[in-house]
């Protein structure tokens, strides 16, 4: 399963380190609010936005299954991070289980996966 990170921050360094230990290929680990580490030039290019996703930049062919680690500040981008990725046929794996009733409820339309887990 080929796995995108969603929020990731500086606490959440030791996913990024260690990422080969997880049963899952994490393959980009987006950052909330298009705001790039000052570090991501020199690290394999496996950082991302939401906005390299809508431009394109990061392929759909490239990911299933989107990963939400943490709380983020704004719960309405992730929402619109959430229903775009569904809308794509992308699978949703969510930790914060305070968000899955809203984003089910967001999704009622949109055929997608959604699971509550621990990673």
């Amino acid at each position: 399963m080929n796995v995108v990170i969603y929020p990731y921050s500086i606490e959440h360094s030791y996913i990024k380190k260690y990422k080969k230990l997880f049963r899952y290929n994490i393959i980009y680990f987006m950052c909330y609010g298009n705001i790039l580490p000052i570090s991501h030039q020199n690290d394999n290019d496996d950082y991302c936005t939401f906005t390299d996703l809508v431009d394109g930049k990061i392929s759909f062919d490239d990911f299933d299954t989107f990963c939400i680690i943490d709380k983020v500040p704004d719960e309405n981008e992730l929402y619109k991070i959430v229903e775009f990725v569904c809308s794509n046929g992308k699978n949703i794996i969510c930790v914060e289980e305070e968000y899955l009733d809203q984003i089910e409820k967001n999704l009622q339309e949109v055929q997608c996966e959604i699971v509550a887990m621990q990673l």
